[in-house]
């Protein structure tokens, strides 16, 4: 998978808990592994914790550029 090329993911892959949580993001890098991307969580200094999905081959590299920059990086 290359950036800009949409995935969708199957309806059925988060839990029907209904409540957000950590298992939720857990489903969701499950269904995101067979498709060679990872689920991060930057941590930046304020109230949001924006979610993206990278290559996975790219996310140890990205985790070091996003500590390079200041803020921290969560590869699920």
């Amino acid at each position: 998978m290359r950036q800009g090329q949409a995935t969708r993911l199957q309806p059925n892959t988060l839990p029907k808990s209904g409540a957000a949580g950590p298992e939720q993001l857990d489903a969701v890098q499950a269904a995101l592994e067979p498709l060679g991307l990872a689920l991060v969580l930057f941590a930046l200094d304020s109230d949001s914790f924006p979610l993206g999905a990278v290559a996975e081959t790219d996310a140890e590299s990205l985790r070091g550029s996003a500590r390079e920059l200041g803020f921290g990086l969560t590869v699920y």
